[in-house]
């Protein structure tokens, strides 16, 4: 990521800024795979929810951040300045959290699910000792044996039983639907909704930070509750909750004159109730539903479709925005919302307080015709 943030701030061209960010978007891509399954393995059930949040934490403190800075960058000059020099400052900053996150990465431990599937049962008992103590440490030990015991190191043979062929589908399906949240749209494209809406430009800048905030302070709160409410009643009570206010957000844009407060307010409250849900709560599902013996290969593959799900929202919002307008916008992505709820309720089944060895079993039970 310092590579990238270096590369595209000093890009003498077109092709070599698109080289830095192509270089950005693997690191991104790595990490948002890398961060959660990590959590995820090395967390106690009871409290696997709240820590894989803090990964959704970090993600929307950093969005803060930049938001924060980026608006600070776009006052402090006139636009010409922002257009010939601004953006070069926006890259750089880039350079100093990708070095604090390489420092970190000395002091983190290995997984100890990734241990025993290595043979190195030793180090792995000793990583889960200073987790959970001794006597639990025994207990996952032998849960994580027994998981790789029966599921082989194969991931195409596992994806040719009915009940893992069905969790890598569901994940991915999740991960997609977590993008046409329209989140990411109202996200990148803040600016742009709230000049429509009649905001300045740096009233519009100003905006995103509060934007930044609200995820901020909602991520914490769905840290708080996630293990006591389920992943499940978050997902799909957000999800209709989305699609109100974006279906209302599409109205708001279809009046004669925009009201610049209603579209921050729905704006405001789509961030809070994704954030509650879809934004975190994804990503705890897919680290949590997969076998052991193929947790990264799988979830890559579920964070594949994410991304690639990301692009297409990217590339297509502004040309949806002027193709059919902010209405027809709006409610195409609260549609999806509610496609996403309906999905959630009938085909996902909770994992919360469960070991993932426990929701391993169940995957294996449902190919025998056991409910989950």
């Amino acid at each position: 990521m310092g590579a990238s943030s270096l590369i595209s701030a000093f890009a003498p061209s077109v092709g070599v800024l698109v080289l830095g960010r192509f270089i950005g978007g693997v690191g991104i891509g790595l990490a948002s795979l890398l961060s959660p399954l990590y959590i995820a393995e090395i967390a106690p059930p009871r409290i696997r929810g709240r820590l894989v949040g803090s990964n959704q934490l970090a993600i929307v403190s950093g969005i803060f951040i930049v938001y924060f800075v980026n608006a600070a960058i776009v006052s402090s000059h006139t636009a010409a300045w922002n257009q010939t020099t601004g953006w070069w400052w926006m890259f750089a900053m880039g350079v100093i959290p990708a070095v604090i996150f390489f420092a970190l990465l000395f002091f983190v431990p290995e997984s100890p699910r990734y241990l025993m599937k290595r043979g190195r049962e030793e180090q792995a008992v000793a990583i889960l000792q200073r987790v959970s103590g001794p006597e639990q440490a025994r207990r996952d030990a032998e849960e994580i044996r027994k998981s790789l015991e029966v599921v082989p190191d194969s991931l195409f043979q596992e994806l040719s039983r009915p009940g893992i062929r069905k969790a890598l589908g569901i994940g991915v399906v999740l991960a997609i639907f977590q993008q046409f949240t329209g989140t990411n749209a109202v996200g990148y494209y803040a600016p742009m909704i709230f000049k429509a809406a009649g905001a300045g430009t740096n009233a519009s800048f100003y905006d995103t930070v509060w934007i930044g905030a609200i995820k901020v302070l909602f991520v914490i709160v769905l840290m708080l509750i996630v293990d006591r409410v389920g992943r499940k009643r978050l997902l799909v009570w957000n999800g209709l909750l989305m699609a109100l206010f974006l279906a209302v957000l599409g109205v708001a844009f279809s009046l004669p004159h925009m009201i610049t407060w209603l579209v921050l307010a729905l704006v405001f409250a789509h961030t809070i109730a994704y954030e509650l849900s879809w934004g975190g709560g994804v990503w705890i599902v897919l680290s949590e539903i997969y076998p052991t013996a193929i947790r990264g290969r799988a979830m890559a593959i579920a964070s594949f479709a994410l991304w690639f799900a990301t692009y297409l929202v990217a590339q297509f919002f502004p040309i949806l925005l002027q193709a059919i307008g902010g209405t027809w916008t709006f409610w195409i992505f609260a549609l999806f919302c509610i496609a996403m709820a309906v999905f959630m309720q009938r085909m996902v089944p909770e994992t919360s307080k469960k070991t993932m060895e426990k929701i391993q079993s169940d995957w294996l039970q449902s190919e025998r015709g056991s409910s989950l």
